[in-house]
């Protein structure tokens, strides 16, 4: 075995063959002891699996994507029961686990995806992402900065009485600018007494080409309500009727699977 400086196309390499090929047999593809990989690996960032390299722990899933421990009863009835996670049994010695192969999990994931939050999941932790891992932890780290449960200041009251009085705005344009959801808008200006912002009622806004396209394509890579919200100036209510109207129902991953359904209909 040699020791000598890792170059760039073996540590790319090694990534993309982390999770799939044994970590003995990752050692032998690349001409270095197991030792040397394990060292390399963890410097990369990447996580661990069982010795196989196919298979990954339910715990360690769950740990992965979540960033903290989880219930395995929760896993159970949420990713199982309720959304088919695939899950396999190995034995180890005495012990035997609940596993995840690689490949079946991003299949799974990607299909569930407005159902994950990635934005507490390291990146590569489970070793190569998939191409749209990156723009799905990006959604998921602003709609949490948007749904903030921090109370609200002196200041922010301030500001949204003011918005209130003037009586210019709607409330997906106060929520924008006091970055909070619509919804966080409406609860305050209940808390305080004060009235609810100006509404867009159906009929004084009519849906453009441009801005259904726009809500279709974000719902198709599952950016959640509140950043979609933000990002065409509409209320997440308003976004949420259209999905309604139009798919009967507002779970995105159901809607992709009826998209995608619809659109293998018409090829």
């Amino acid at each position: 075995m040699r020791n000598k400086p890792w170059t760039k196309e073996e540590e790319e390499l090694l990534e993309d063959l982390y999770g799939r090929v044994s970590i003995p047999g990752i050692a032998k593809r690349l001409g270095r002891s197991v030792g040397a990989i394990n060292v390399r690996k963890a410097r990369l960032g990447l996580g661990a699996f069982l010795d196989n390299g196919d298979y990954i722990t339910l715990a360690q899933l769950l740990r992965a994507v979540k960033g903290r421990e989880s219930v395995d009863g929760y896993a159970n009835i949420s990713w199982i029961k309720n959304r088919g996670l695939p899950v396999h049994y190995k034995r180890v010695g005495q012990c035997s686990f609940k596993v995840v192969k690689l490949a079946d999990f991003w299949k799974w994931a990607e299909a569930n995806k407005a159902f994950l939050d990635f934005s507490k999941m390291p990146e590569r932790i489970l070793g190569k992402e998939p191409a749209w891992v990156k723009a799905k932890r990006r959604a998921d780290v602003q709609n949490n900065s948007i749904r903030k449960l921090t109370p609200w200041t002196k200041e922010e009251d301030a500001r949204l009485k003011s918005y209130i009085e003037e009586g210019q705005k709607t409330g997906a344009q106060i929520a924008n600018l006091l970055n909070r959801t619509y919804g966080a808008v409406i609860r305050r200006c209940r808390d305080l007494g004060i009235a609810n912002p100006k509404r867009i009622k159906p009929h004084d806004h009519s849906w453009t080409a441009e801005e259904m396209q726009k809500v279709f394509d974000g719902v198709l890579k599952a950016i959640p309500y509140p950043v979609l919200a933000k990002e065409t100036g509409l209320s997440e209510k308003a976004i949420r009727g259209l999905m309604y109207r139009t798919y009967k129902t507002e779970n995105q991953d159901k809607i992709r699977a009826i998209a995608k359904k619809e659109a293998g209909k018409s090829e």
